[in-house]
């Protein structure tokens, strides 16, 4: 009987060959297909209260349902070069583009947009683990065509974080999320944690790319919303949050900035197109940011 090869084993193969990436692209499409019709079907319960066990089925079935999708966009993320964007982008973008996603006038439903959110972070984690930023940059800035938005922009990087904006308080339903600051982060950063590792052995490392991805996410997202008009300085905070109030200089956030000054314009998210490719961009960004977090209640 003949082995069968999983989607994992085959998109490695393809990235391995250049001659071979018409072939990853339609493999991507392919799944990509299967796992947006499959949601497209999938009912979600539509009431005003949910069961804590009712809100982790749901959970499950997601992560479930665009598990080996995420495997793909990982392994996509870490190994992928110029020549594989539109495969990478594809996945995210039409899950984004989805109907059900798109409607969602002010992230209606909170687990509409959470299948993008799903596989954004694997992409995310995988890019800043390879030190692909250009990966990174053309994932957060993927148009969405889709027929309805509530943000004037239309790039993937802002319209995933204000659709999961529900999300963050569904959460809080979880006994282990009850108490929490960041449950949106302290949920990805513990469901992504095996499946990343598995595929790329980062072991003690994950925390530190996983930190540096929502340093950068909620930067670029900072950066992308003033560009748009809004006048206060504003991005998704994670898990590095609250360590930037306990841990002071060794925060990864402060980690981050100080690389950030010390390279200047030649420091790779910056040369990769990240806060419109200035470094002193990054700087008034990133210390407005500080300011914010620094004054934040919720803590």
């Amino acid at each position: 009987m003949a082995k069968t090869v999983s989607v994992g084993e085959q998109t490695k193969k393809f990235l391995g060959d250049y001659a071979q990436r018409i072939a990853l692209h339609d493999l991507v499409v392919a799944k990509t297909r299967e796992v947006v019709a499959v949601i497209a079907e999938h009912q979600i319960p539509n009431q005003a209260r949910w069961s804590a066990e009712e809100l982790q089925e749901q959970l499950q079935w997601f992560e479930d349902a665009t598990s080996e999708l995420r495997t793909m966009e990982s392994l996509i993320a870490y190994w992928g070069d110029p020549h594989h964007r539109q495969t990478l982008v594809l996945p995210v973008a039409r899950l984004a583009g989805d109907p059900v996603a798109a409607s969602s006038s002010s992230g209606r439903h909170p687990l509409d947009w959470y299948p993008v959110l799903l596989a954004a972070y694997c992409i995310g984690i995988a890019a800043v683990a390879a030190g692909r930023y250009d990966n990174l940059v053309n994932m957060l800035h993927a148009s969405i065509a889709a027929p309805i938005h509530w943000h004037s922009d239309s790039r993937l990087g802002l319209l995933m974080i204000d659709g999961t904006a529900n999300l963050v308080k569904a959460l809080k339903i979880l006994p282990e999320h009850k108490n929490q600051h960041v449950p949106r982060s302290e949920h990805l950063f513990t469901l992504l944690q095996q499946e990343l590792d598995e595929l790329f052995y980062l072991e003690g490392n994950y925390e530190t790319y996983f930190d540096r991805f929502e340093v950068l996410l909620a930067l670029e997202y900072a950066h992308m919303d003033t560009l748009g008009g809004r006048a206060r300085v504003w991005g998704p905070p994670g898990r590095f949050a609250w360590k930037l109030r306990r841990e002071v200089a060794s925060s990864p956030f402060h980690r981050i900035t100080a690389e950030a000054e010390a390279q200047g314009d030649a420091w790779p998210p910056i040369r990769a197109g990240l806060f419109g490719g200035s470094a002193q961009r990054f700087q008034e960004i990133s210390a407005l940011f500080a300011d914010w977090i620094a004054g934040a209640g919720w803590y």
